[in-house]
């Protein structure tokens, strides 16, 4: 790797990796825009939640698990934008500015390297793969709920963590490192719209169920993780000066236990989709947003 190349590298990840690891509106930003043209350049980065794995035909041979059918590709048909997807499963704010290994063991390119002076538009959803966050929400908690079902285990487990890894200290690094990522982004596509996709609304409100068996008390603290992800993603977006899409916002009322979920649980249920990931009609509606985002901007 070429000296200048590798400094910048360093400097991206320098914010990311000094941290301690873990033992509303549908649009807004302030960045200038231009009409596009049908064939724009458009580049998707992000984690399983762009990949979509499992709910269409899969692409690829990397270990990511994109799928034909995930936001990115509908997003990109109904523009007739040019996509460059390389979103992929497993991915956190490192596997933004470094090397990934993937789910299957292989090694990915930084995403950021699919991105140059041409890019017109990019996407990023991330950080639910940061600090323990996505673990903790569908399997930790749910793990804990076995053996206590009315109280509030998960909850408990965080408060006894030292003080900077609780689940408030990590949402704080959190936003860090997606301001880190962000900029990264700027820095490789000078010339884009970026995008910033939050994360749907997965946890339910009031009472858990079969496909996610948290401890009841447990609930709150599930959202607030969800919401805390998103939150981070946000003021990242506005200190940045880039598009924040609320898709909490968007899929309200189809969370993993809802009569028509979008997200599936401890069993997918619909179609191909694996666990805990989105089924199509989630993608749909991220789809819409961004594209709605698109001709806002």
């Amino acid at each position: 790797m070429r000296s200048g190349r590798w400094l910048r590298v360093v400097a991206y990840l320098l914010p990311l990796l000094l941290l301690p690891p873990f033992a509303g509106c549908s649009a807004k930003g302030s960045q200038t825009a231009t009409p596009l043209a049908k064939d724009a350049t458009y580049v998707a980065l992000g984690d399983s939640y762009a990949a979509a794995p499992g709910i269409g035909p899969a692409f690829g041979q990397d270990g990511c698990f994109r799928t034909l059918k995930n936001y990115p590709h509908l997003v990109a048909k109904a523009t007739g934008m040019k996509l460059a997807d390389v979103s992929c499963s497993g991915a956190n704010t490192k596997a933004v500015v470094g090397r990934q290994q993937t789910l299957t063991g292989k090694s990915v390119d930084a995403q950021v390297d699919a991105l140059g002076p041409a890019t017109e538009v990019v996407t990023i959803g991330i950080g639910g793969n940061d600090l323990g966050f996505y673990q903790e929400m569908t399997n930790v908690c749910v793990r804990l709920a076995s053996t206590n079902r009315s109280g509030t285990p998960c909850a408990d487990a965080d408060s006894s963590h030292p003080q900077d890894q609780t689940l408030t200290s990590r949402l704080v690094q959190l936003q860090l490192r997606d301001v880190a990522v962000i900029r990264a982004i700027q820095d490789h596509a000078p010339n884009a719209r970026v995008i910033v996709v939050g994360y749907p609304q997965i946890v339910p409100e009031r009472t858990p169920c079969a496909e996610y068996p948290v401890a009841a008390g447990d609930l709150p603290y599930a959202r607030r993780i969800v919401e805390g992800l998103n939150q981070a993603l946000s003021s990242a977006a506005a200190s940045t000066g880039v598009t924040y899409v609320d898709v909490y916002v968007a899929t309200s009322g189809h969370d993993i236990c809802s009569a028509d979920p979008w997200i599936a649980g401890l069993r997918a249920t619909r179609g191909a989709s694996v666990p805990w990931h989105p089924y199509a009609a989630e993608q749909q509606a991220v789809a819409d947003a961004v594209e709605a985002a698109l001709k806002k901007d």
